[in-house]
């Protein structure tokens, strides 16, 4: 081997991951080593998401055809996760030392690169049209149809559903896509077709599977977007959170080993019977080393004690967290003795709350029949007042109170009823119980402290050039438009008095319904309230949790960056994938929401 020579240790064929190049595994030419980093990139600057990755061609055999599918999944889940799909569009070749072949450095380019574009407009009927020398005017096409050919010609995998494309406003300028490619195409007909705006925008994308996806930001609440990104981000504990919640009795974790399932509040130990497994991986994402116990749905519950302090009677709230295994059958996540407490599945998959062995007190409308995914579970009661509440959000329900009576005396028992019967069938973790009926906002924390990462790494930043300064409201007439600026008959301060006049700290809102200046007024200033601050941003690490996309809105909470439950868009993500260890680690870049209705002011293109 000459001197300096670079050797590649190549992935091993038991690796975690598999790359496809034109239908050929070539896992097994992947060189490890920080010196040839696999990273997939997704921006929001409109290019496409893009992957680079390392083929070690040792005998130089390996046939280069530009335009092969790509396709990097991850083959630890069931099924397999597509952690990147696309097409092979550039490769760099180097040639190695004699006797070691070549390097292949290559760059893939997603499917999104195909379709991803934004129609602005509804509530209405428009086609492009070309004026004829002799005046009159020919009408080309709708924008679908636009995009449907474009879809068609370029891209023969994709087949927009109707209801993907917005039929949008008025008689537009001829659109001219000679000479485009598919993505200028479409961002052609998008801008062309921006004329006036209905209450959200509405955006496209296709996915690593070739899927075609769209949602809605909403403006009036950002909480509820469905586009929100899988993981909130906090610095909190769950466990710590619930420990200081007030009212409560016991908190069982099961995150334990043996028999004994400690009390983590009170020492109120619990002790589990039967065929059950422990140090299963949980559902609490913000702390992934506590485990989680699963019960066979025969012989497996835990005995909680029988003192008179375990037995809150008919205010109290009873919380856990569950992965069901089966469905159709009666089972009992908490069953007590006569007259006391039970909670449980019935035959057609409702949540009940039951007054033990005598009658269903409250009954959800809805039926939960998930066995794929962890859900976290509040029932409270006070009085008359009941409620449930899975994954933070109330449920319809309905049924006829009964005072539930505290059987003093006697255990409770997790998982069965309190004959041992009618036993859950998957895992539990984090029961509590509480003496009070614990507030849907508190609820709602609870499941979001639960759903929530501790980043790795975390960096916030403010920027005093990128404050909204001046807004044009686009309303329904002249009176209804014009500039609405800080400090000009409104509250809102100036909060950087440098680069006012910059376009990028300007926006353009398109509010049709205004039609006076009171209108035009309430509208800017409500905007700039929301969005004259220096813009904020950063980054953060997480491992080994994916499903983040750019586009969608992440909750940031961080007592000491002052954050508590803050918006932010994801604007970049980049993914580094660690062959050697098995590792996916994600670098998020996020920034401040701008919600809907809202695009930023720039230079018009020429129409031709």
């Amino acid at each position: 081997m000459a001197a300096g020579a670079l050797v590649a240790l190549t992935v091993p064929a038991s690796a975690p991951f598999v790359l496809n190049v034109g239908g050929r595994n070539v896992t097994g030419k992947a060189p490890l080593g920080p010196e040839f980093p696999w990273r997939i990139s997704e921006v929001s600057d409109g290019s496409p998401s893009q992957m680079e990755f390392y083929i070690e061609d040792a005998d130089s055999t390996f046939a280069i055809r530009l335009g092969d599918e790509v396709r990097f999944v991850d083959r630890r889940s069931s099924p397999d996760d597509t952690i990147f799909g696309g097409h092979l569009v550039n490769v760099e070749v180097t040639r190695r030392d004699a006797g070691y072949g070549r390097m292949l450095r290559c760059l893939a380019v997603g499917y999104d690169a195909y379709l991803d574009w934004r129609i602005v407009g509804a509530n209405g009927r428009w086609s492009s049209k070309d004026t004829k020398p002799n005046g009159s005017v020919t009408k080309i096409s709708s924008d679908r149809t636009i995009v449907q050919q474009l879809v068609n010609k370029f891209a023969g995998f994709l087949r927009a559903p109707n209801q993907t494309v917005i039929q949008t406003n008025t008689n537009m300028d001829v659109i001219t896509l000679d000479g485009l490619t598919l993505r200028d195409s479409l961002s052609r007909v998008a801008e062309t077709a921006t004329g006036t705006a209905p209450e959200s925008t509405r955006h496209f994308y296709v996915d690593r599977d070739k899927a075609v996806h769209y949602y809605w930001n909403s403006e009036t609440t950002p909480a509820g977007d469905p586009i929100a990104a899988p993981y909130r981000i906090s610095d909190g504990s769950y466990t710590q959170t619930v420990l200081t919640t007030s009212g409560l009795i016991e908190l069982w974790t099961f995150g334990d080993t043996g028999p004994q399932v400690i009390g983590a509040r009170n020492q109120r130990h619990a002790w589990m019977t039967g065929t059950y497994q422990r140090g299963l991986v949980g559902g609490i994402v913000n702390e992934p080393l506590t485990t989680a116990t699963r019960f066979d749905g025969s012989t497996a519950y835990a005995t909680t004690p029988s003192s008179a302090a375990m037995h809150p009677g008919d205010t109290f709230t009873f919380e856990c967290w569950y992965k069901r295994e089966r469905t159709g059958a009666l089972e009992h996540l908490i069953g007590g003795d006569v007259a006391d407490l039970s909670v449980r599945f019935d035959a057609s998959d409702h949540i009940v709350l039951r007054k033990s062995t005598t009658s269903d007190v409250w009954t959800t409308t809805g039926t939960f029949e998930d066995t794929s995914s962890w859900h976290h579970l509040a029932v409270t009661k006070s009085g008359s007042s009941r409620a449930i509440y899975v994954d933070g959000v109330e449920k319809n329900a309905s049924g006829t109170n009964a005072t539930i009576v505290g059987a003093t005396g006697s255990p409770y028992i997790i998982g069965a009823s309190t004959t041992f019967g009618l036993a859950f069938r998957g895992q539990m973790q984090h029961v509590a119980l509480y003496n009070v009926a614990l507030s849907a906002a508190t609820v709602r924390a609870h499941y979001r402290q639960g759903a929530a990462l501790v980043a790795q790494s975390l960096r916030y930043e403010l920027d005093a050039m990128d404050g909204r300064e001046a807004v044009y409201v686009a309303g329904h007439n002249d009176a209804g438009s014009g500039w609405v600026r800080p400090g000009k008959g409104n509250s809102i301060p100036i909060r950087t008095a440098f680069g006012t006049d910059e376009k990028e700290r300007q926006e353009v809102i398109l509010r049709p319904d205004s039609k006076g200046k009171d209108k035009r007024d309430a509208y800017g200033a409500a905007f700039l309230r929301q969005n004259s601050d220096p813009k904020t941003g950063g980054s953060f690490t997480i491992t080994g949790y994916g499903g983040w996309h750019v586009g969608q809105t992440v909750y940031i909470t961080d007592s000491a960056l002052g954050l508590s439950q803050e918006p932010f868009d994801i604007t970049q993500v980049d993914v580094d994938v660690l062959m050697g260890s098995g590792t996916i680690r994600y670098d998020i870049t996020y920034g401040q929401a701008i919600r809907s209705g809202v695009r930023r002011l720039r230079r018009q293109r020429n129409r031709r």
